[in-house]
């Protein structure tokens, strides 16, 4: 009896232990705040990490399975950042966007607004971002009511950043709203 519970306990252990160091990664997941729920799929070969950038208010943070984030690996990642707007049309998320990426210009970034198609069921507002050569960014600004998402590619050149895009464009159509009801 008492080998059973001690192989019973250290069972447990290894489990728990394991659950404790393990990173929270998926293949997505529902990201929630209050009032407002959606659920994010990560693309084929790309995972959802829900808890590296926790502390800043990510939880839809997308990167190739496989890979390691950090500096020193130069990882190319998606990310998805939720803001509240005031009114539920899309003159409130084209002045935010206009405001936030004014914000950028000032700090030295170079903009390029995009046309490109995403959904056809969201007002999208798409720039790419050069930060002074070092950093290539798209950002595409969208909305459902009174929630606004900002999905962004951050990569290390241009080249990757656009091949990038169609990755972006599954993880934005795989974002289910949950309705307030």
């Amino acid at each position: 009896m008492k080998t059973c519970k001690f192989f019973l306990f250290f069972i447990l252990g290894v489990f728990i232990t394991g659950s404790v160091f393990s990173q929270d990664t998926s293949r997505g997941g529902i990201i929630y705040g209050d009032k407002w729920a959606y659920m994010v799929t990560a693309p084929d070969g790309w995972i959802m990490d829900s808890n590296t950038w926790a502390n800043r208010g990510v939880f839809g943070l997308f990167y190739e399975e496989g890979k390691k984030l950090g500096s020193q690996y130069n990882t190319p990642i998606i990310y998805i950042v939720q803001f509240p707007l005031s009114d539920a049309n899309d003159n409130e998320l084209s002045n935010f966007a206009e405001t936030d990426i004014e914000n950028y210009v000032k700090n030295g970034a170079k903009i390029q607004k995009l046309d490109k198609f995403i959904n056809e069921n969201n007002t999208h507002y798409i720039y790419n971002v050069n930060f002074k050569n070092r950093q290539y960014e798209c950002f595409v600004y969208t909305r459902y009511d009174k929630l606004g998402l900002l999905i962004i590619i951050n990569a290390n050149n241009e080249k990757q950043r656009d091949e990038l895009f169609p990755v972006m464009a599954e993880i934005i159509n795989s974002i289910k709203i949950f309705d307030k009801e």
